[in-house]
């Protein structure tokens, strides 16, 4: 009896072990169809499942109509939970209606429900906490989002085109349309893209836990129109209230070191602006398009401004900066393109600075561009009552309104006892 070649056998063997694992991994991706949804099927041992679409189908299966996905579902003896809307799962569905989504779903995939013109309505259960890029992408007939609790929305981790939100425009939270928003205490960060397009929201009260605000979280919300960013509130991400053209009030934290790229651009309703004591730098187009915007006050931590941070701000009549030092471009270059102010046409505009500091000003970069420099009055740069004046029947607001137990740096408004009102800068 003649043996078989070493290799011979090599190879039968590896095939042999290719065609277990490919068996193995085949029956770890079964897909299959219950009630008219298809799932994919994960092993028994991992028992979940993901909706997906017809794998006999190219491209996507045409479900219609009202969709309702359990939280569990049963194939050969074996209860699967279902965790994950896959990819690309109901893509395209153009007569999709409605979709219910089971609570203990964590995951809608990427371009879920991409192209689904007519869904008008869907839930979004509070255990997910992954919405990935272009899942509800070009959903444009979407008018309701309905949620059952507002901090687990707070963290869900949304893509690009991922937020229903942004063309549904409505939010109910237990079956009641929200339009006052209050961010609740245990939130300590609001998501990127977390209230993205909510045009029906008209104010948002900030949790004591809320830390950080993520970018585009409030782009869009355009009847929102008075914000206070609470002094626990320590970051705020870029774009976070782009193009919030009813924001009239901004009230900021002094714990914010720098305020985010295009953060408030396009906020065309602001008409006074304060940045207040503790911030350090004002990055690229933060406040441009602020096209009402009269009067900024600029406190002395600010060191750094970004290109066009007041760009196309064109009604700028008073800016007040206490810094002893001009504040430099947040670039290792001087040009045009760095101009903190460009086409705000700042040379009809008057800056007020410390009166040891205009020389300074009218040599630095961008500053020396105002039409007029003059010093800052020793009521603009700071105020002392004693006692036997009236202070303590004396009241102190931010510029946002609210009333402040004692007067921090920066700009506040003072009501005096006789009643009258005053905005000074407190040193």
């Amino acid at each position: 009896m003649t043996n078989k070649p070493p290799f011979l056998f090599m190879k039968r063997t590896l095939l042999f072990i290719l065609t277990i694992a490919i068996s193995i991994l085949a029956k770890a991706t079964d897909i299959v169809e219950i009630d008219g949804i298809f799932y994919e099927l994960k092993p028994v041992k991992v028992g979940t499942a993901s909706v997906t679409s017809d794998p006999a189908v190219v491209g996507y299966k045409l479900y219609a109509g009202d969709i309702s996905i359990p939280a569990t579902i049963e194939y050969e003896g074996n209860t699967y939970k279902v965790t994950e809307i896959a990819k690309y799962a109901f893509m395209g569905c153009r007569e999709l209606l409605s979709a219910t989504l089971p609570d203990g779903l964590t995951t809608i995939g990427f371009g879920a429900f991409d192209g689904c013109s007519s869904l008008i309505s869907i839930n979004i259960p509070s255990s997910v906490t992954t919405i990935d890029q272009w899942a509800f992408r070009e959903c444009a007939g979407l008018t309701a989002v309905s949620i059952t609790d507002i901090a687990a929305w707070c963290g869900i981790a949304f893509g690009d085109y991922s937020n229903p939100l942004y063309y549904a425009k409505h939010l109910f939270v237990d079956g009641k349309e929200i339009t006052e928003l209050r961010i609740p205490d245990n939130v300590t960060s609001i998501g990127d893209r977390a209230f993205n397009g909510f045009e029906k929201l008209q104010s948002v009260e900030l949790g004591n836990g809320v830390k950080s605000i993520g970018s585009y979280a409030f782009a869009w919300c355009n009847l929102l129109s008075t914000i206070v960013i609470p002094e626990n509130v320590e970051t705020i991400g870029s774009y976070a209230f782009y193009e919030c053209i009813g924001l009239s009030s901004l009230s900021l934290s002094n714990q914010i070191e720098k305020i985010a790229n295009r953060s408030f651009s396009g906020c065309s309703s602001l008409e006074e602006l304060n940045i207040p004591y503790g911030i350090k730098e004002i990055d690229n187009g933060a406040f441009e398009k602020c096209n009402k915007l009269k009067k900024i006050y600029i406190s002395e931590s600010v060191e750094k401004i970004g290109a066009g941070a007041f760009g196309n701000c064109e009604n700028i009549t008073d800016v007040y900066c206490l810094a002893l030092i001009p504040p430099v471009p947040n670039t290792f270059y001087y040009s045009t393109l760095s101009n903190y102010f460009w086409q705000s046409y700042i040379n009809y505009s008057t800056l007020h600075v410390p009166e040891s500091s205009i020389d300074s000003y009218k040599n630095a970069f961008t500053w020396s561009d105002f039409g007029t420099i003059i010093a800052l009055t020793n009521e603009e740069t700071s105020i002392q009552y004693t006692k036997d004046k009236g202070e303590s029947s004396m009241q102190y607001y931010s510029l946002g309104g609210n009333l402040l137990k004692t007067p921090r740096k920066g700009i506040n408004i003072i009501k005096l006892p006789n009643g009258k009102a005053k905005t000074v800068i407190m040193k």
